[in-house]
Formats: C-alpha cells, sequence, structure tokens
C-alpha cells in the first residue's frame, strides 16, 4: 500500500508538471477552464474509454489462453468488470450529451467571472 501512495505521489506531480505550462498560459480563469474542457474531452475521455476495453480484452486473452479453471474463472470475471465499466461510461457520457444539448450548453457563451477592486 506504501508504494501505491509513492506512486499515486508521484504521477500527480507529473500531471501538474505536464499541465503547468497550460495553466501559464492561461491569462483569465475563464481561459484556464476552456483550455482544462479541451484537454478532457480531448483525450482524457478516450484514454479512460480505451484503459476500459483495454481492461476487457485483457480478460478474454486470459479466459482464452489459459487452461486452468481458477485463471479462467479469474479471466471471466474481468471480463464482466470490464463490461460492467464500459456501460455506465457509455451510460454517463450519453446523459452528459443528452444534458448539453437539451439545455443548449453547447454553445461557448462569454460568462462573467468578478474580480476584485
Amino acid at each position: 500500500m506504501k508504494y501505491f501512495g509513492k506512486s499515486f505521489v508521484s504521477m500527480l506531480c507529473l500531471a501538474l508538471f505536464a499541465f503547468l505550462p497550460l495553466v501559464a498560459g492561461a491569462q483569465t480563469v475563464q481561459n484556464l477552464t476552456d483550455k482544462t474542457t479541451e484537454i478532457v474531452n480531448g483525450s482524457v475521455i478516450g484514454l479512460v474509454f480505451t484503459i476500459g476495453f483495454l481492461y476487457f480484452f485483457w480478460g478474454v486473452v486470459q479466459y482464452v489462453i489459459n487452461p486452468e479453471e481458477e485463471k479462467k474463472a479469474k479471466g471471466k470475471q474481468m471480463m464482466i468488470n470490464g463490461i460492467i465499466a464500459l456501460t455506465i461510461m457509455f451510460a454517463v457520457y450519453a446523459l452528459i450529451r443528452v444534458m448539453l444539448t437539451t439545455f443548449n450548453l453547447n454553445e461557448k457563451e462569454k460568462v462573467t467571472v468578478p474580480v476584485g477592486p
């Protein structure tokens, strides 16, 4: 468990370092939120779906290749978990898309952010 904590912190620091030019280049809060939304919509969502599909596919490989019943059961459980994860991710993505189109939130509207004196 200690190794997971250290690796998570190092990955978080690496991610923050990778996004540092993005934050530095954004002059306003609106620019920062726009750029963050572009990154999430452009790559993070696709990456999460890809990881879910690869997890499912790895379960299929484990189920087909291994002759032992214990490993086949583990592969079958990975396939079930992968299908459940992909179903939930697709449902949430579809729900967000429906809400965005229903309330006309697809258009970029300028939001005035209050600033201090």
